[in-house]
Protein backbone atom coordinates (compact mmCIF):
# COMPACT_ATOMS: atom_id res chain seq x y z
CA UNK A 1 0.00 0.00 0.00
CA UNK A 2 2.94 2.51 0.73
CA UNK A 3 4.28 1.70 -2.48
CA UNK A 4 1.64 2.19 -4.18
CA UNK A 5 0.79 5.56 -2.81
CA UNK A 6 4.44 6.87 -3.40
CA UNK A 7 4.07 6.37 -7.11
CA UNK A 8 0.93 7.80 -7.81
CA UNK A 9 2.76 10.95 -5.95
CA UNK A 10 5.50 10.40 -8.14
CA UNK A 11 3.52 10.30 -11.39
CA UNK A 12 1.79 13.75 -10.39
CA UNK A 13 5.54 15.54 -11.12
CA UNK A 14 6.02 13.76 -14.63
CA UNK A 15 5.54 16.13 -17.21
CA UNK A 16 3.75 14.61 -20.10
CA UNK A 17 5.73 12.54 -22.93
CA UNK A 18 4.57 14.23 -26.16
CA UNK A 19 7.85 16.87 -26.19
CA UNK A 20 11.00 15.45 -25.52
CA UNK A 21 13.87 17.65 -24.82
CA UNK A 22 17.19 16.73 -25.81
CA UNK A 23 19.64 19.98 -25.05
CA UNK A 24 19.23 22.83 -22.66
CA UNK A 25 21.18 25.92 -22.44
CA UNK A 26 21.64 27.39 -19.49
CA UNK A 27 22.78 30.94 -18.51
CA UNK A 28 22.90 31.89 -14.77
CA UNK A 29 23.44 35.64 -13.06
CA UNK A 30 23.51 35.22 -9.09
CA UNK A 31 23.03 37.69 -6.41
CA UNK A 32 24.36 36.13 -3.24
CA UNK A 33 23.84 39.18 -1.34
CA UNK A 34 19.85 38.74 -2.12
CA UNK A 35 19.75 35.04 -2.42
CA UNK A 36 17.91 35.45 -6.10
CA UNK A 37 18.86 34.57 -9.83
CA UNK A 38 18.02 35.70 -12.91
CA UNK A 39 19.26 33.38 -16.03
CA UNK A 40 17.68 32.52 -19.70
CA UNK A 41 17.00 28.98 -20.88
CA UNK A 42 17.18 27.50 -24.24
CA UNK A 43 15.30 24.14 -24.43
CA UNK A 44 15.87 21.96 -27.86
CA UNK A 45 13.50 19.62 -28.28
CA UNK A 46 11.47 16.91 -30.46
CA UNK A 47 7.80 17.08 -30.54
CA UNK A 48 7.06 13.20 -30.87
CA UNK A 49 3.40 13.29 -31.23
CA UNK A 50 0.78 16.38 -32.09
CA UNK A 51 0.02 18.63 -28.93
CA UNK A 52 -1.68 22.37 -28.53
CA UNK A 53 0.54 23.33 -25.77
CA UNK A 54 3.71 22.10 -24.33
CA UNK A 55 4.63 21.98 -20.77
CA UNK A 56 7.40 23.07 -18.23
CA UNK A 57 8.39 22.98 -14.77
CA UNK A 58 8.65 26.08 -13.21
CA UNK A 59 7.57 25.65 -9.08
CA UNK A 60 8.61 28.79 -7.93
CA UNK A 61 9.50 30.46 -10.89
CA UNK A 62 8.93 33.93 -12.22
CA UNK A 63 8.79 33.65 -16.52
CA UNK A 64 9.25 37.12 -17.82
CA UNK A 65 9.17 35.92 -21.62
CA UNK A 66 8.59 32.87 -23.34
CA UNK A 67 9.21 32.41 -26.72
CA UNK A 68 9.00 29.17 -29.03
CA UNK A 69 10.92 28.94 -32.59
CA UNK A 70 10.66 26.65 -35.51
CA UNK A 71 12.45 26.52 -38.54
CA UNK A 72 9.84 28.50 -40.67
CA UNK A 73 7.81 30.11 -37.57
CA UNK A 74 8.71 32.42 -34.54
CA UNK A 75 6.16 32.57 -31.45
CA UNK A 76 6.39 34.74 -28.52
CA UNK A 77 3.99 33.67 -26.16
CA UNK A 78 2.22 35.85 -23.40
CA UNK A 79 1.68 34.91 -19.42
Amino acid sequence: MALQKKMENTDQHRLPTNVKPFHYDLLMKTDLEALTFQGVVKISFDVVQETSSITLNTSNLTLDKVYAQHSFYNLTFAD
